[in-house]
Parts: C-alpha cells; structure tokens; sequence
C-alpha cells in the first residue's frame, strides 16, 4: 500500500548541513500510524499528529529534542548509537552518523518497548 502523501519523507534538509533518513521500515510504521489515525480519529487528526512526528525528526537534526537511551528503560540494554525522543505517543529511534540522522522507528510508548529496542539494537547496531 502506497503511503499517504504527508507521510512520504524520505530526506528532510534543514538550515544545517544535517538531515535525516527514514528507514523502509520507519516509512511503513508511519504509513500505519497515518492509516490507523484516520481510521480512527479522522484525516485531520492524522495529518496533525503526522506533523507532530515529523516535527519532532526536524527537532532532532536541530538539535532541540530532548533524548534519551535504551539504557533509561532497562539498565540491561548493551551500549548503542541508537537514540529516542518522545513524540506525542510515540517515541523516535534513530541514531547519528556523521551528517545523517536514520530514523529506525517510530514506537507507541504502550508497546513492548525493551523487546522492540531489542530487535532494533540487534538489527541496526
């Protein structure tokens, strides 16, 4: 299924020479986070809350998102690159490397959040 159009970003430049990247599989959760907000709340509500995850990866490369580490949901996660910032219900994962931000995912703060920073960790790192 193609993704609505508000959520096709794949490269975001901003005023710094930095920007970010979704991976395949961030683009699909957003695609389903879009398509779920619509089903229930309506297509405005989506567009809004879709705006409020993208702003918050222009956050991130601005470097005005607050972070945290896998580490301040369980002290048994191994030391990583990836990085999240809350955003509405969903937490961003991503990580630097060099002038590049990939984002990894966009995860409901009500998920199984160790087991899916696990499987990102694991994955990615």
């Amino acid at each position: 299924m193609p993704l609505p159009q508000h959520a096709r970003v794949m490269k975001k430049a901003t005023r710094l020479a930095k920007y970010y990247t979704l991976t395949p599989g961030a683009e699909r959760r957003l695609a389903d986070i879009a398509l779920w907000t619509i089903e229930n709340f309506g297509p405005g509500q989506a567009d809004v809350y879709i705006t409020s995850l993208i702003d918050r990866c222009d956050a991130i490369v601005a470097g005005d998102a607050h972070l945290r580490t896998p580490a301040s949901f369980s002290e048994n996660f191994p030391k990583t690159q990836i990085l999240l910032a809350k955003a509405e219900s969903h937490f961003v994962v991503f990580a630097e490397l060099g002038d590049e931000y990939v984002i990894f995912d966009f995860l409901h703060e009500r998920s199984d959040l160790p087991r899916q920073l696990n499987a990102l960790i694991e994955k990615f790192a």
